[in-house]
């Protein structure tokens, strides 16, 4: 009897060891690949598959956990569209900093997110990034950001405070509309338009500081916001669009008042439509020796890609260009390339020891790689270009913006350098670029 006792006591402990590690293995299975502290997940990685995270090429593509607070990994610089939409687990979300694009729908409709801590590495956030987010109480948005999308946080419903800072320059479309719980907002200096609708159906929002600087104010961009009795109107708003203040849906909210200067462009609208006005005083301007002006260039802007057909001599090409504050941007050297062979042809050399580009009259481009290549039709950070620009050995000012390590270069400018012809048919959305002919202004 001994015997047979002693020959299964290793079968024995074999299975008590296995059912000690039970527990561990179910947890580890639970969380592959991840350390649970605190109830976040977190992990650093450059590239990862698997699991609750799928990350390519540093752009967190899809979260598929359901953790209560996530801290993104470290190392992902983008968000991609919908990353984490529809995700009602979520209650928070750390951000970690070098993550600079907050594509569309990132966050739509993640009705239990509450908080989030954005970084100042955040350059870009796409539309409707935070649609719907009706749990979210507080967003301090990040420095780095030049535009507030349209419908960013349209429907938050529970957003008491938003803080936009200076930098920013310009609100989107329905940014901020039926944000019901958002009793105040600062608009800073920076911003130069207030989109439709942004502010619109904010039935709590009764201070609104608009700052000296801002020039546009669409229409019903602080329609129906019912609690709103008065606002300040600075100088510098040249354009107020209809219904832009002081309407509801039952006609005009009673007693609303205006304050402006006298001939301004608020005393103007509040006239239109029968407000109150309070005339303030005009700031005092002091004497000053002027210096000469020079023109204020942003260091970082959104560049969208330009729509349209462009016509080269006139033969359609394909170009990744931008739209940047009205203006179209093209690849420098796709420029060179495609008038190459042409009496205003110009080369492109790169001077690293002078951080300088040289563009080279009459000669014959030389090919370096990657010329008229497709972009992908995303909006773009660009960059302000900080090299210095040469032309037949005399610098130019020319402004340029660095989008994805290639030198974008207004069209105007290069057309206007190099005596090329540059025409624009608004009834077919054609751009021509014509060699024989000779720049003229617009």
């Amino acid at each position: 009897m001994k015997k047979k006792i002693f020959n299964r006591l290793p079968q024995v402990l074999v299975m008590a060891l296995i059912l000690l590690m039970l527990p561990t293995l179910s947890i580890a299975s639970a969380e592959p690949e991840f350390d649970i502290q605190n109830n976040f997940l977190m992990r650093d990685l450059d590239n990862y598959d698997e699991g609750y995270y799928k990350v390519q090429d540093n752009v967190l593509v899809k979260y598929n956990g359901n953790a209560k607070h996530v801290v993104i990994p470290k190392g992902v610089t983008a968000i991609d569209t919908s990353a984490f939409a529809d995700n009602n687990n979520i209650e928070s979300v750390i951000i970690p900093d070098g993550v600079t694009h907050i594509n569309a729908m990132a966050f739509y409709m993640c009705r239990n997110l509450k908080e989030i801590e954005i970084p100042d590495s955040v350059q870009y956030i796409g539309f409707s990034a935070f649609f719907g987010c009706d749990s979210l109480t507080s967003i301090e948005l990040p420095k780095g950001l030049i535009e507030i999308p349209e419908q960013a946080f349209f429907s938050c419903d529970s957003l008491k405070n938003v803080t936009i800072p200076e930098g920013v320059r310009s609100i989107g479309a329905k940014a901020f509309v039926e944000c019901s719980s958002l009793t105040k907002v600062v608009i800073p200096s920076s911003v130069k338009v207030i989109g439709a609708g942004a502010f619109s159906q904010c039935s709590s929002l009764n201070t609104v500081t608009i700052s000296e600087g801002v020039t546009t104010i669409k229409g019903t961009a602080f329609s129906n916001c019912t609690n709103l009795k008065e606002v300040t109107i600075p100088s510098s708003v040249t354009e107020i669009g209809k219904n832009a203040f002081g309407t509801s849906s039952f006609g005009n909210v009673s007693g609303f008042t205006i304050r402006c200067e006298e001939g301004s462009e608020a005393e103007r609208y509040a006239l239109e439509n029968c407000f109150n006005i309070i005339i303030t005083e005009k700031k005092a301007v002091t004497e000053t020796i002027e210096a000469p002006t020079t023109e204020v260039v942003s260091s970082n802007v959104i560049a969208k890609p330009t729509i349209g057909k462009v016509l080269v001599n006139g033969v359609e090409q394909s170009f990744e260009a931008y739209n940047i504050d009205g203006n179209n941007y093209f690849k420098l050297r796709d420029l060179a390339m495609v008038v190459s062979g042409t009496v205003k042809q110009f080369e492109v050399a790169w001077d690293g020891e002078k951080n300088a580009i040289n563009l080279i009259s009459g000669k014959p481009y030389t090919v370096s790689g990657g010329e008229m290549n497709k972009g992908d039709g995303l909006e773009k950070i660009g960059q302000l270009n900080t090299s210095k620009i040469y032309k037949d050995g005399n610098e130019i000012k020319i402004i340029a913006y660095n989008i994805n390590s290639n030198n974008y270069f207004k069209l105007r400018d290069v057309a206007q350098a190099f005596n090329i012809g540059v025409t624009w048919d608004e009834a077919t959305s054609t751009i021509a670029i014509d060699t024989s002919i000779g720049y003229v202004e617009p």
